[in-house]
């Protein structure tokens, strides 16, 4: 069911890992569930604000439902491990929409 809010985020869940916040509901309008979509960031990133709006217009503009994780990257060690080529890094159903990224071997916070 779609559940129009005005294509305002909702929060859904807060954790000590991120933060995470659904768009029209976790259903999309046919009932299945909302497209997962994460956004790994370095905590400060001057970018991380324009990502949400701008991800949160798209999926009013497509009437997609979204599901959406915002996972902060503070060391070394987290950015080698979850891949982070730089902040912010947008995957959707675990890929990375920028093209190319999964060829990248450096990863890092500079």
């Amino acid at each position: 069911m779609h559940h129009d809010n005005g294509g305002a985020a909702s929060p859904i869940l807060e954790h000590e890992s991120g933060y995470a916040w659904q768009m029209d509901g976790a259903r999309t309008s046919g009932g299945e569930p909302a497209v997962a979509v994460e956004i790994l960031y370095a905590p400060g990133c001057p970018h991380l604000q324009d990502v949400r709006a701008r991800l949160t217009a798209l999926a009013g503009e497509e009437g997609v439902a979204i599901a959406v994780r915002e996972t902060p990257v503070e060391t070394v060690d987290q950015a080698q491990e979850r891949r982070f080529p730089g902040s912010p890094t947008v995957r959707v159903e675990g890929r990375d929409v920028e093209p190319g990224a999964e060829a990248l071997e450096l990863f890092g916070l500079g």
